[in-house]
């Protein structure tokens, strides 16, 4: 697995083609943190492929394709964001859970916010399929619901730390408590509950699906 990770990462046709993006996420902030973050968004918003999905038919695509065709699978969308952030200079790994037949990326982060320590270093999660926050892993997938295996962790590279993962750190813990709580009352929130839970999802632009043939399942939410 971490053979084929690397082999498709370290590609150098498509290196030349990615790299004026890298340069234009640098360009867009001096603030490196917020790099990450403008990467993280641009991963997660390319549409998923659900078509490939659905038909079991992925394509393995390299990161400089799922660009091209602006559509991915969480493995390929991971892919391309392990790479860009090795790129901008960060400690990554990729967080492979076979028995969901999923995955995920690891920024290097601080411990006591991090979901999974690897090598002595602390790794935050992050999910590729669609907008969700930094820390993230309790949502719920279809066909499988939440991801309950250990991951193989596959190093990609050394580098810098996601400092100031803080905020996102604290915003998904209120996000899971939110959706715990409609959850245990039916899909009913208070006011204050449910202004907190739109102003977290209008934040980090989380979808929330219509209907049930969607790769993430989370909870509606009315108004009582």
């Amino acid at each position: 697995m971490k053979d084929f990770v690397m082999r498709m990462l370290n590609e150098e046709n498509q290196r030349k083609y990615l790299l004026p993006l890298i340069k234009k996420i640098k360009n867009l902030t001096p603030n490196k943190d917020d790099q990450v973050r403008i990467a993280v968004s641009l991963v997660q918003n390319i549409p998923y492929d659900y078509e490939s999905l659905k038909f079991l038919n992925t394509k393995d695509r390299y990161p400089y394709e799922v660009i091209y065709d602006n559509k991915g699978v969480c493995g390929e969308k991971s892919k391309l964001l392990a790479f860009i952030l090795r790129e901008l200079g960060y400690g990554v790994v990729l967080f492979y859970y076979e028995q969901e037949n999923h995955m995920a990326v690891g920024i290097r982060c601080p411990k006591q916010y991090s979901q999974y320590i690897y090598r002595g270093e602390g790794y935050c999660f992050i999910e590729t399929a669609k907008p969700t926050i930094i820390t993230d892993n309790q949502e719920v997938y279809v066909g499988v619901g939440k991801l309950f295996s250990k991951p193989q962790i596959i190093y990609v590279s050394d580098g810098a730390t996601f400092q100031t993962v803080y905020e996102e750190y604290k915003d998904a813990r209120e996000w899971i408590k939110l959706n715990q709580l409609s959850k245990a009352s039916g899909g009913y929130l208070s006011l204050s509950n449910y202004r907190k839970w739109l102003f977290l999802a209008n934040k980090y632009g989380i979808e929330i699906p219509q209907e049930e043939n969607t790769s993430l399942i989370i909870t509606s939410l009315d108004l009582t």
